[in-house]
């Protein structure tokens, strides 16, 4: 038996605890002085929560070359930083908390080493070759392609679905290079405007908002109101040939306001944190 399987076996003969059951423990191991008891309930804490590691890092082993024992690795010391770090009184749950610190320890050792993300050479072609029909496509009439335009652009020969499919791959994997997450909601705001890579990077979900709302006060009102937009603040995502029908621009030049937006942001929050 291989040693994932061997890993596997051993964590499925724990019984899965509840987040109630979860919760007292971290409870009771942020009331606890240092020495070996605490650090034994923390290695149960740890062992409680391995199911989420294997869950992330089997995710991310789709799209890597990494060993999938090097990926849990890494995430069980996003684990191990999450239980030091979680603060039970705040009312979050520990799984979401926890989620965040895995992911972003196996996203950084992927980032340090590119080498191991793997996308197949005939993908790469395929998605270059999507990107170059947005690009043009954009240019031509201002506004970007739908599914449907970027098939008959290609000729049909690349299936709808197919292009779907690679343009939802090609933004999770591109953006373990780029450090840019899809835009969501203003969480995700937040991840394509901080630095990700420090761990310590974790807020609640009602400091997110109030940072958030800061680093938009930093901005002229146009500016605001194309982030606001395109990120889907106060509703669905706008797109750029919106925007710039809406201020009668080109949709290069909302880009161009949405990027130095993103700067002005960037620079405010890196006062503040």
């Amino acid at each position: 038996m291989d040693p994932f399987q061997t890993f596997l076996q051993y964590v499925n003969q724990k019984e899965p605890l509840t987040s109630e059951q979860i919760n007292e423990k971290l409870m009771q191991y942020s009331q606890m002085k240092e020495g070996e008891e605490k650090n034994e309930l923390r290695n149960e804490i740890i062992e409680d929560n391995l199911r989420l590691v294997i869950s992330i890092a089997s995710g991310y082993s789709k799209v890597s070359s990494a060993n999938i024992m090097d990926l849990i690795q890494e995430g069980n010391r996003g684990l191990s930083y999450a239980v030091e770090k979680f603060q039970v009184e705040r009312g979050l749950s520990f799984s979401t908390y926890a989620y965040s610190c895995i992911q972003n320890y196996i996203r950084l050792f992927l980032q340090k080493h590119s080498h191991l993300i793997s996308i197949p050479s005939h993908t790469q072609v395929e998605l270059k070759e999507i990107k170059e029909v947005q690009k043009d496509f954009l240019e031509r009439y201002n506004r970007e392609p739908s599914i449907e335009e970027i098939y008959k652009e290609l000729g049909g020969k690349i299936s709808e679905d197919k292009i779907t499919k690679l343009l939802l791959f090609g933004k999770d994997v591109i953006s373990l290079d780029e450090e840019r997450e899809s835009k969501e909601d203003s969480f995700s705001l937040l991840d394509t405007l901080t630095d990700n890579s420090d761990p310590s990077l974790y807020f609640s979900n009602k400091e997110k908002e109030e940072l958030i709302r800061e680093a938009l006060s930093s901005l002229t009102q146009q500016e605001r109101d194309v982030i606001i937009s395109r990120y889907g603040l106060e509703g669905k995502e706008v797109s750029l040939s919106v925007l710039a029908d809406k201020y009668h621009v080109s949709a290069q030049r909302i880009q161009q306001i949405e990027k130095n937006a993103l700067d002005k942001m960037k620079s405010f929050l890196r006062l503040k944190m």
